[in-house]
C-alpha cells in the first residue's frame, strides 16, 4: 500500500518516487500483516493475515524489480518505528481500528496506482501487474470491512467518546485553571473540579439514556407502521421506493426491477423504504443502556485525568502546567482515534481539539486571575 503524504493523491507522480515509497510501504505493510498473523495464529483470521502478508510482500517484490529494471536499487530500509506504532494501535485499541489506519493507507494507494496507469513509460506487461496490485488492494479494503465490522467499539462510539472525554477534560481544566487562578490552593481546585465533573457526568449519563431511547422509540414505531402498512398495500410501496431510487440516478426500468424484486420479500421492502425515506436502519438502533453507560464512564474519565496534579497536592506552579500537559496529550490521542476511524485528517483533528481547547483553559484562567485581583483590589 502507498501511503503519499497528507492522505492525499500527488497532483503529478514521480514514477522513480512512487516506485520507492511502493516499494517501502508495502515491505513494511507486509511485516505488519506478519506479525498480526502470528498474534492470531490458529485461527481463521490468522490464516487470513498471512495471506494478506504474502500479497503485500509479492507486490513489494514487483516494485523492486521494477526499479532494478532502471538501474535502481532502492533497498528496503523498512521503518521499523512505524511498523511497532502500529502493533501498539492494534494492542491498545483493538483491531478494528488498527484496520482503519491501515485502510487510509489503502485509499490513498488506489488514488496513486490509478494515476500511474496512465503514464506512458510504464510497459504493458508492468500495467498488467499494476492493475493485478490495484485489485488486491481493493479486496483488501473489503476484506477490512469484513473483519472490522467485528472489532470496532471506537469506531461505533466515536461521537460519544469524542464529546464526552474531551468535554470533561477542557471543562474540569477549565475551572480548575479558573480556580487555582483565584484560591491558589491546588487540592480545593481539584476538589471542586471533580464535583463539577460528576455532576456533568451525571447528566450526560442520563440525557444520554432519554435521548437515545426516545429516539430509538421512535424509529421502531415509524419501521413498525411501516411494515404494517407494505403488507396491506405493497404494490403501492414498489411505486414510492423506486421513486427514491430514481432520485439516486438510477434509470426507471432499473428501478422498478429493484423495486419488484425487493417485493418479493416484504420485510426487504419495508427496510428499503425505511433506509432511503427515513434514513433508519433497524439493525444499527444501538442499546440506550449502553450508549448512557459509555457517556458517564468516558466523562468521568476525561473529568479526572487532568485533575491527577490537583490531587497529588503538588503546588499551584507544578500543578497546573501538568494538568494542561495530560490535557494535551490526551485530547491529542483523541484527535489521533477520530482522525483514524472517521477517515479524516488527523493533523488537523488533533491541532482543532488542543487549540480549542487551550483557548478555554487559558480564558477560565484569565478570568479567575482577574477576579482573585480584582477582591485583593476591593479590600
Amino acid at each position: 500500500m502507498l501511503v503519499v503524504a497528507g492522505g492525499c493523491p500527488m497532483a503529478k507522480i514521480n514514477i522513480t518516487q512512487f516506485a520507492k515509497s511502493a516499494l517501502v510501504d508495502e515491505s513494511q505493510t507486509a511485516k505488519i500483516y506478519h506479525k498480526l498473523s502470528r498474534n492470531y495464529g490458529g485461527s481463521q483470521l490468522g490464516t487470513r493475515l498471512g495471506s494478506l502478508a504474502e500479497t503485500e510482500a509479492k507486490h513489494a517484490l514487483f516494485w523492486a524489480e521494477f526499479l532494478k529494471g532502471r538501474g535502481i536499487d532502492a533497498g528496503r530500509k523498512i521503518n521499523n518505528l512505524r511498523v511497532a506504532l502500529f502493533m501498539v494501535v492494534f494492542k491498545l485499541f483493538g483491531f478494528g481500528l488498527g484496520l482503519k489506519l491501515l485502510e487510509k493507507g489503502e485509499h490513498a494507494a488506489v488514488a496513486g496506482y490509478g494515476q500511474i496507469l496512465a503514464d506512458e513509460s510504464i510497459s504493458p506487461k508492468e500495467k498488467e501487474m499494476i492493475k493485478e496490485i490495484l485489485s488486491d488492494e481493493l479486496d483488501h479494503e473489503d476484506e477490512f470491512e469484513e473483519y472490522g465490522k467485528k472489532y470496532k467499539f471506537f469506531v461505533d462510539r466515536v461521537a460519544v467518546i469524542l464529546t464526552q472525554m474531551s468535554g470533561g477534560l477542557v471543562t474540569v481544566l477549565s475551572v480548575t485553571a479558573g480556580l487555582t487562578g483565584f484560591y491558589e490552593r491546588p487540592f480545593v481546585a481539584g476538589v471542586a473540579g471533580m464535583l463539577v465533573g460528576l455532576t456533568q457526568a451525571v447528566n450526560s449519563t442520563v440525557s444520554f439514556y432519554f435521548y437515545s431511547k426516545t429516539e430509538k422509540q421512535v424509529k421502531l414505531g415509524i419501521i413498525s407502521r411501516l411494515k404494517t402498512a407494505v403488507d396491506v398495500l405493497p404494490g403501492f410501496f414498489v411505486q414510492k421506493l423506486a421513486s427514491h431510487l430514481k432520485k439516486d440516478d438510477l434509470s426507471e426500468h432499473a428501478a422498478m426491477v429493484v423495486s419488484e424484486e425487493a417485493a418479493k420479500k416484504k420485510e426487504l421492502l419495508s427496510k428499503m423504504i425505511a433506509k432511503q425515506k427515513y434514513d433508519i436502519d433497524e439493525e444499527k438502533l444501538g442499546s440506550p443502556t449502553k450508549t448512557a453507560f459509555y457517556a458517564g464512564f468516558f466523562r468521568v474519565l476525561g473529568t479526572f485525568l487532568p485533575l491527577i496534579p490537583y490531587f497529588a497536592n503538588l503546588s499551584t506552579s507544578t500543578a497546573l502546567p501538568l494538568s494542561i500537559l495530560i490535557t494535551i496529550a490526551t485530547l491529542a490521542l483523541l484527535g489521533f482515534l477520530v482522525g483514524v476511524s472517521a477517515e479524516i485528517s488527523v493533523r488537523l483533528k488533533i491541532a482543532e481539539l488542543i487549540i480549542s481547547g487551550l483557548s478555554l483553559t487559558g480564558i477560565a484562567w484569565a478570568i479567575g486571575v482577574a477576579a482573585s485581583r480584582f477582591i485583593e483590589f476591593l479590600k
